[in-house]
């Protein structure tokens, strides 16, 4: 369903533009968003903003491929949790480390790619293309302790 609606421009507390959409509450019903399962997933994509409900309850990522303290970093989580590559065996990040105080935190993080969230079977993707090559990107990391 197409609708037209309109943004609405304010300044917060702190004098900093802020930006508001209305969404009805009967889209958010049918996407089973509510007041106590209102996580969702918001997506920039050229022109274009996607929310989605986030069923995964993962960590997005907030950082990739950057250095810090002399060593290269592959993801900081949203949590400030970091993931290098040492630590990747090709399906699971064995560890992850406190950015703040450098400790283990004995969890593994198993990554979320783009088919997963979108739902799409990739075995129905041309090898090697374009499009498999954006579906198999990273977009968060379940912790499982």
């Amino acid at each position: 369903m197409l609708k037209r609606a309109t943004i609405s421009f304010n300044k917060n507390g702190s004098g900093f533009p802020t930006a508001r959409i209305s969404l009805s509450v009967r889209a958010l019903r049918n996407m089973n968003i509510n007041a106590e399962n209102r996580s969702v997933i918001i997506e920039e994509l050229e022109d274009r903003i996607i929310i989605r409900k986030d069923v995964f309850n993962m960590l997005l990522i907030k950082n990739k491929n950057f250095k810090t303290n002399g060593n290269m970093v592959d993801y900081e989580l949203e949590n400030g949790v970091l993931l290098y590559s040492n630590d990747w065996n090709g399906e699971i990040y064995g560890n992850g480390f406190n950015s703040e105080n450098t400790e283990n935190t004995n969890c593994e993080y198993k990554p979320v790619y783009k088919y997963q969230l979108d739902d799409i079977d990739i075995s129905e993707v041309e090898e090697n293309s374009e499009e498999l090559y954006k579906l198999s990107e990273i977009v968060g990391f379940f912790e499982e302790k």
